[in-house]
């Protein structure tokens, strides 16, 4: 695992690249509009659903969650387990959107949760 970091502190733009084995994770970070910047991910950083969808960012994971059922979810979220809160703590870096996701009840909550979230974002 390779992490690079640079940037500056206050309204300056923030840079981290953070590469491992085949994928890579690009994080851009600005403060022009309080919105950060979608990262997308490839290679084996992806998440693959049951059922073999695979997601790249956040967007991907909205989109997924409008089209799966309490089934497909139930497979990756436990009492003491969220695989999707573990793929956006530790690939996608953003601790606040997993401990949301974390925080969710049930997969309905899990969904208008995952929608503000990715208000914070530009996309």
């Amino acid at each position: 695992m390779a992490i690079s970091l640079s940037g500056r502190s206050g309204n300056k733009k923030m840079k981290t690249k953070i590469s491992r084995g085949v994928g890579s994770v690009k994080k851009t970070q600005s403060s022009k509009g309080g919105k950060k910047e979608m990262k997308i991910v490839s290679g084996g950083e992806r998440f693959w659903l049951f059922g073999g969808a695979v997601l790249c960012s956040l967007k991907d994971l909205e989109d997924a969650f409008k089209n799966l059922d309490q089934s497909f979810y139930g497979h990756h979220v436990k009492k003491d387990n969220n695989d999707f809160a573990n793929w956006i703590s530790c690939v996608l870096m953003d601790e606040s959107a997993a401990k949301s996701l974390r925080g969710a009840k049930d997969f309905s909550d899990a969904k208008k949760r995952l929608a503000k979230i990715i208000k914070s974002y530009k996309i």
